[in-house]
């Protein structure tokens, strides 16, 4: 069956596109400027809530045509190429078009409240945006949840839930995540800076040049950047002044997460105030070496109660650790312990002990990989730390160790 205007009376159909034509028509006859606050405000949600309807049917219909191969006929590569040429839309949004069609193909209830009118395209985009290939039967599971948040209208939590969904699924997988990187180049008579960081590397980032970035004054002209780049060398005077062997407070990161229990085998939630959601592999790490402030809460996530900051490591503990291990106790590594976290060998939230003999010096590099690997064991006789692979063959500092006879 097609709808056509010329083709109403050769299948007996009406001609809904056609319709829709008119229907918008009659309203871009409309003049916003000459009506009433109220009225404007209510048809103009109205009127964005039918184009979100009119996007779920685009995308079901522009699926349709690439399956069908719309257009190859014409001697196009594809059906995405065919349109993109008939219509003028990137080719980019036509895919995303797509993709939305496929995922509601996936997730029919998604796909049904979005031709309803019950949530947004927005809201439909976030959720596609969770979609980690080999993790669809896992995204089916938390369909309710999801669409529970959307049809609130919530979308900043949508946003949150669904990374921390990607991040989940792809902790789950063998793939490390990648590296931070830092490079800066001279250019002429300035330099440029640019970093590939991590959420928790960026949260460090972002919060101390939050903190060294002074406020503008009256009449100051100066910009965001400015300040933030004067607060950048700030940082770096500060540090070049202290040295790299200074032992001074702990930098002060903020993360939200909830609590776990040992037996509990769910990734919980962990925010950075600045950065989002953080790597549920991230989180492990940081409550290695951090200051750990209780916050209870009701249902509704209300603040009830705020304890008292706990240092998980003093100062004294800490000396105590660097005089026993001055550097990384990975095999091999020779980072020097100020550069070091301190691991807990069993971990703190699950009750180990906050006292030297459970605590090793580990280079960031090193800790992140360890708590990423977890098919990785270690063993901590409170002197030497020994490193096991997935295989369970040992991680020896001397890499010709396998060759001794």
């Amino acid at each position: 069956m097609s709808f056509g205007s010329d083709r109403e009376g050769l299948d007996g159909c009406g001609d809904p596109v056609g319709d829709l034509g008119t229907a918008v028509e009659r309203v871009l006859d409309l003049d916003p400027v000459t009506m009433p606050g109220a009225a404007l405000q209510a048809d103009l949600l109205r009127w964005s809530k039918r184009r979100d309807q009119e996007d779920a049917g685009f995308a079901a219909w522009v699926l349709a045509a690439v399956r069908n191969q719309v257009g190859v006929e014409d001697g196009y590569v594809d059906t995405i190429g065919w349109l993109s040429w008939q219509t003028g839309k990137a080719r980019g949004e036509l895919r995303r078009s797509v993709r939305l069609a496929e995922l509601c193909e996936l997730l029919p209830e998604t796909g049904q409240a979005w031709r309803d009118g019950k949530i947004t395209t927005a809201a439909v985009e976030t959720i596609a945006a969770a979609r980690v290939p080999g993790f669809d039967d896992e995204l089916r599971g938390v369909e309710d949840e999801l669409l529970q948040i959307a049809k609130r209208g919530d979308h900043r939590s949508l946003r949150l839930v669904t990374q921390h969904f990607r991040a989940c699924a792809r902790a789950d997988g063998s793939k490390p995540a990648p590296p931070d990187e830092f490079t800066l180049a001279e250019v002429g008579d300035r330099a440029t800076l640019r970093a590939d960081l991590s959420k928790p590397s960026l949260q460090t980032v972002r919060e101390a040049i939050e903190k060294f970035t002074r406020p503008p004054t009256v009449d100051d002209e100066s910009t965001l950047a400015q300040r933030q780049a004067e607060g950048l060398v700030r940082m770096c005077e500060i540090a070049l002044a202290r040295g790299t062997d200074a032992h001074g407070a702990r930098p002060v990161v903020s993360y939200i997460t909830h609590a776990r229990t040992a037996d509990d085998p769910t990734h919980p939630l962990t925010l950075g105030l600045f950065s989002g959601v953080i790597d549920p592999r991230e989180r492990d790490r940081i409550l290695c070496d951090a200051t750990i402030v209780p916050v209870t809460t009701d249902h509704r996530g209300e603040i009830l109660d705020v304890g008292r900051a706990t240092p998980v490591w003093n100062r004294a503990q800490r000396r105590a650790v660097t005089s026993r291990s001055p550097h990384c106790q990975w095999p091999g590594c020779e980072i020097p312990a100020p550069w070091c976290d301190i691991h807990h060998a069993l971990s703190w939230e699950h009750g180990g002990p906050t006292d030297i003999d459970n605590g090793a010096h580990l280079c960031r590099r090193h800790h992140v990989f360890l708590h990423q690997h977890r098919d990785w064991q270690s063993t901590f006789d409170h002197q030497h730390f020994r490193v096991f692979r997935a295989d369970r063959t040992e991680v020896h500092p001397d890499a010709r160790h396998h060759l001794a006879a």
